[in-house]
């Protein structure tokens, strides 16, 4: 799917399909082409789209990558980046690689799906009769991105905090408890990573010559609000990791008290067990097994034994 955006009369203006983009490239409107946005495009739109720039896109394979030379490109036409944002899965986000054009006064986008940076930006467009060039763009679908990050990071925050609560009121605290509390370490790290691309990319394209002087005060905002959601993050970071640690504790203490009552019982029972042993020897002469009181008085020690020791473990601050 192809859609192309352009300077009209009453603001810009949505076009979709090939025969748009074969218009404007052909006719006087290719001057006011701002934006062309490709969703998973075929052969023809992917190859008609470097025609009308000149140049060839960065393939998937490129996008995906995490070398330098991947991430980020520029010549003396134009500039090439790859980002990741974030996009729903089950029960957790997944990166969305978007590679960014910027050729001359145009924009590219390339990208496998619908993105709500990218949605809001047009309903937002559709509201104002205000034109936005080609770098405005730019910098508001990454204002927008990290907007929804924000929001992904307060998310965060307060699964946290209820986290935080059920550990201080002992509640459910096991294995499901520890499990909730990995998978917010993994959405944590991940967020982490995927913040800290975006910082690195437009780092670069604040030190590019290619990019005008005029919006570069947007990519400095930009990055003091990544640096401030990878402050959260930290934050966040560190009260998953003593949640952790004090989950784990609560649980080596409750396994401790099964051991602890294992270990009494065992030790209680020990002196009653000697007694009984020595009573069940086979020897001949052994006074206590012919008089009549011999039986109640090896009950009677085996009782004063286990008493004793009880005694003993009170006593101690043992129980």
């Amino acid at each position: 799917m192809i859609s192309i955006h352009l300077r009209g009369p009453n603001g810009m203006e949505r076009r979709e399909g090939l025969a748009a983009l074969a218009l404007a490239a052909a006719g006087p409107e290719r001057t006011s082409v701002v934006w062309i946005d490709l969703i998973a495009p075929d052969e023809t739109e992917l190859k008609d789209t470097e025609a009308f720039i000149g140049s060839e896109l960065m393939t998937p394979k490129d996008a995906a990558e995490i070398e330098s030379s991947s991430r980020f490109y520029e010549d003396a036409n134009e500039i090439q980046l790859n980002a990741h944002f974030l996009q729903n899965a089950e029960k957790s986000w997944r990166p969305e690689p978007v590679t960014f054009v910027l050729h001359g006064d145009v924009l590219v986008t390339r990208r496998t799906g619908a993105l709500r940076s990218f949605t809001e930006l047009e309903r937002r467009r559709k509201n104002s009769s205000v034109t936005w060039g080609a770098h405005e763009t730019f910098a508001a679908l990454f204002d927008l991105r990290i907007d929804l990050d924000a929001d992904i990071v307060e998310q965060m925050g307060r699964e946290i905090t209820q986290l935080n609560r059920d550990v201080n009121l002992n509640k459910a605290v096991g294995k499901e408890l520890l499990l909730r509390i990995d998978e917010k370490l993994d959405e944590a790290m991940l967020l982490r990573a995927n913040i800290v691309d975006k910082q690195r990319t437009l780092a670069a394209v604040l030190k590019s010559e290619r990019f005008p002087h005029a919006y570069r005060s947007n990519i400095r905002t930009l990055l003091r609000d990544i640096a401030s959601l990878l402050e959260h993050i930290a934050f966040g970071f560190e009260r998953l990791e003593f949640l952790q640690n004090t989950a784990l504790g609560l649980l080596n203490i409750e396994q401790n008290k099964v051991i602890k009552i294992f270990t009494v019982a065992t030790v209680v029972f020990m002196p009653p067990t000697l007694v009984a042993s020595i009573y069940g020897m086979n020897f001949e002469h052994m006074p206590e097994l012919a008089p009549t009181w011999g039986y109640p008085f090896a009950l009677a020690l085996m009782l004063l034994s286990s008493g004793f020791t009880l005694h003993i473990f009170k006593r101690k601050g043992w129980l």
